[in-house]
């Protein structure tokens, strides 16, 4: 694993934590320590933090008190207050973290004194010094093969070649979306691997150019996030950032942000996706696209994207319910939020010719009347709960909803060879625990297409 190291100090404060051990006098242990964060720079892991202390803090042992009595060992962990005006100490935030463990270090002491490890998964840095770029995301491994389709390699970078280019070509291009450029790329780094090979590796990074002086870091790295939730829906396959800097404006003795994210979503080297017959490339598919639109529904992308992959890894059956439950997302969405202006109404009730009351008092009646044909010893029971059945009756059934639904966007049912009817038993028979007879293969690949269709028509 390539480790990297980055050392600063970080402040302790137990002041509303007493441990037992602290009947015996032991030092006032609020205070700065000297900590280092250990990183791979080159592919997502978790992220270890080891503090050192000198053995009468005892901060392992109170670490262990906090785990006890139900206390996040992270929320002792703050910033250092520089001790003087000209100092200007790297911020570590912890406020994207999630504690995954905390334990001595294997090593024990370092520089004669003891080190407790804490491993994370996500943390942020804010410092002083300044990037290149405003905003800088490494990838994961899923984000390379796709961006690697718009490279050519020379075969060879022999003394014979006039520049020893290792890239002959690359359709990677810089495109504006609404407020930033971005451009996608691959940083290639090499190593000598013996005295005959030269080992060259691949890192696949998001660039991006904020075009407005008010734009800051947060906001870059939402961009950073979209564009992520968008490669993910184009080529079908989930793409997130790892490591990364956004710059830092209006604040002072801070320029950067660095940030350290760890994702374990499985690699995929899959070179086929739907939206490949319809797009010559990712940078067409995102100038299609109204930047407006996207960033208003990317809480949809986000929650929706996610499920339509995991889909591609799971059983038939569970594909399915994975689909229905994005195309039901969808509706929902729809429902609540105005697209164009214009929300999705779905007939919720039939219309009647009586006021409600009347309407319902009717239908109650008639579902007594059924009673003729009920065992007698279920017909005392079947009377009295007859009211409980009436807004049933009343309401429209998910065969209008999904209709409703698909029209709403001016797209044309027909074309997704979905019998909702069936659509809507096979999932209350999964539901319910039965077992399926169908092949469920047919409406999966049907709703997928349906449901790449009904984002294409929400975000362009």
């Amino acid at each position: 694993m390539d480790n990297t190291r980055w050392d600063l100090k970080v402040f302790l404060d137990f002041s509303k934590h007493i441990w037992k051990g602290d009947e015996d006098g032991n030092r006032n242990p609020s205070r700065n320590y000297d900590a280092r964060l250990i990183y791979n720079n080159k592919a997502p892991n978790i992220i270890k933090l080891h503090i050192f202390y000198e053995n009468k803090y005892h901060v392992l042992e109170r670490f262990e008190h906090l785990k006890e009595n139900g206390v996040n060992i992270l929320s002792v962990i703050k910033k250092v207050d520089p001790f003087t005006p000209w100092e200007n100490p790297d911020e570590l935030d912890l406020s994207q973290s999630h504690l995954i463990d905390f334990r001595k270090n294997s090593a024990g002491w370092e520089h004669n004194k003891r080190v407790v490890e804490i491993i994370i998964d996500n943390v942020d840095i804010f410092v002083l010094g300044k990037y290149n770029h405003h905003g800088l995301f490494l990838l994961t491994e899923n984000a390379t093969q796709p961006i690697c389709e718009y490279i050519k390699y020379s075969k060879s970078i022999s003394s014979d070649d006039w520049d020893y280019k290792l890239v002959n070509s690359d359709k990677n291009r810089t495109i504006q979306f609404g407020r930033f450029n971005f451009l996608l790329k691959l940083q290639h780094n090499y190593e000598n691997s013996d005295k005959l090979c030269l080992r060259i590796s691949r890192i696949a990074l998001l660039q991006v150019e904020a075009l407005d002086e008010d734009i800051d870091n947060s906001a870059i790295i939402r961009f950073g996030e979209l564009i992520c939730i968008l490669m993910s829906f184009f080529w079908n396959k989930r793409i997130d950032f790892f490591q990364g800097h956004a710059r830092v404006i209006n604040t002072p003795n801070i320029h950067t942000q660095k940030f350290f994210r760890f994702s374990n979503w499985p690699v995929d080297n899959e070179k086929e996706f739907n939206l490949k017959s319809r797009y010559t490339s990712f940078y067409d598919f995102i100038e299609s696209l109204d930047y407006t639109k996207t960033h208003a529904y990317s809480s949809l992308l986000n929650v929706i994207v996610p499920r339509i992959i995991q889909s591609k890894h799971v059983d038939e059956i569970s594909e399915f319910m994975l689909l229905y439950n994005v195309i039901e997302e969808i509706r929902n969405f729809c429902m609540d939020n105005p697209i164009n202006g214009k929300k999705l109404e779905i007939k919720e009730e039939y219309d009647f010719i009586c006021s409600n009351t009347a309407t319902k008092g009717t239908i109650c009646n008639k579902i007594k009347e059924i009673a003729e044909i009920v065992e007698e010893k279920d017909k005392s029971d079947f009377i009295s709960n007859a009211h409980k059945k009436v807004s049933s009756i009343m309401k429209t059934g998910l065969i209008d909803q999904f209709d409703s639904l698909i029209r709403f966007f001016g797209l044309n049912p027909e074309i997704y060879q979905l019998d909702f009817t069936n659509l809507i038993k096979i999932r209350n028979k999964i539901y319910h625990g039965k077992q399926i007879m169908e092949d469920v293969k047919p409406y999966n690949q049907n709703m997928k297409l349906l449901i790449d269709d009904l984002i294409l028509r929400l975000i362009q």
